[in-house]
């Protein structure tokens, strides 16, 4: 059970939620996943580039 008055909670239910419409879905932000967006980006597409929580993007 979640206790509502704990701080933390507090802290995540102030958080202003934004729905927007997006076609075009990037899984993962490898270098391939970095090149596709910025693709898209010049072509004007828009997009959401996904990362895992525990993925940190190394340099390649």
């Amino acid at each position: 059970m979640v206790d509502l008055n704990q701080p933390d909670f507090q802290k995540y239910t102030a958080m202003t939620v934004e729905t927007r419409h997006i076609d075009t879905l990037v899984v993962g932000a490898g270098q391939a996943g970095v090149a596709m967006s910025e693709h898209l980006s010049r072509l004007g597409v828009p997009h959401l580039v996904l990362l895992g929580v525990n993925d940190t993007p190394w340099a390649w």
